[in-house]
């Protein structure tokens, strides 16, 4: 180790400066090449003499670091469908309305529920409608670009984030594909069954608009779609 790395060294600064260096950051290698999380503590040791050395103390995070991540990742995504959550949309939607806003860019939200999703939960069970969720889930995934989001609202409701389209016409284009997926029967463990989906579409095209007032036109244009017969979509304004 070069001089000048051994005086940014923290725990060689532990001894030289009589202070306690702990960390919950450092990283441990096996022999095999595989990472350790570490939480490290580094001591000074000196005696009437002056500073003699540092006693070092570590033990391994490994538990503790994957659950906090564990514990991470449930914050941001669906339990049942893996998702991401509504906490991820907030974040993601306002991001995309500042940049709408200030490049006068479109966007789209749409709001899906799905048609007649209560009676498979009654014919099946509830453990073949979060089958059946999981799979509509991955379905709608596919339709969408990678920059695009996701989300499990919750029950049987999704919400989708386009985060650049062209205009209304580029949205109902993706709507359409989810409508045509959908449709398609899901082989479920009791059988198969069908639902549709109702899309509300509210597009932001540069003008002022809050979160909020863009999800409530979504939500509004769904049900527009519902009372126009379900397994439709509907575009607000």
């Amino acid at each position: 180790m070069h001089e000048e790395d051994e005086s940014q060294c923290p725990i060689l600064l532990a001894m030289t400066t009589q202070t306690v260096y702990r960390s919950k950051t450092e990283v441990f290698r096996r022999k095999d090449g595989v990472p350790v999380p570490v939480s490290l503590n580094a001591a000074p040791l000196s005696d009437d003499a002056g500073a003699e050395g540092v006693v070092i103390s570590f033990q391994d995070f490994s538990e503790i670091k994957n659950y906090q991540d564990e514990i991470q990742r449930l914050a941001y995504q669906d339990t049942l469908t893996g998702l991401p959550n509504r906490r991820v949309l907030d974040e993601r939607l306002a991001l995309a309305l500042g940049m709408s806003d200030r490049h006068d860019r479109c966007l789209a939200l749409m709001f899906l529920d799905l048609d007649h999703f209560k009676a498979v939960n009654d014919t099946y069970g509830h453990d073949a409608g979060d089958q059946l969720l999981k799979e509509i889930a991955r379905r709608i995934s596919t339709c969408v670009r990678k920059t695009d989001t996701v989300v499990r609202m919750g029950g049987d409701e999704f919400i989708i984030l386009l985060q650049e389209v062209a205009g209304p016409e580029s949205a109902e284009r993706v709507a359409a594909k989810i409508l045509e997926v959908v449709a398609e029967p899901v082989v479920l463990t009791e059988g198969k069954a069908r639902v549709g989906v109702s899309i509300g579409i509210a597009i932001a095209e540069g003008q002022t608009v809050t979160p909020e007032q863009l999800m409530e036109q979504a939500d509004s244009a769904m049900y527009e779609a519902k009372r126009a017969g379900k397994n439709q979509y509907y575009v607000w304004g």
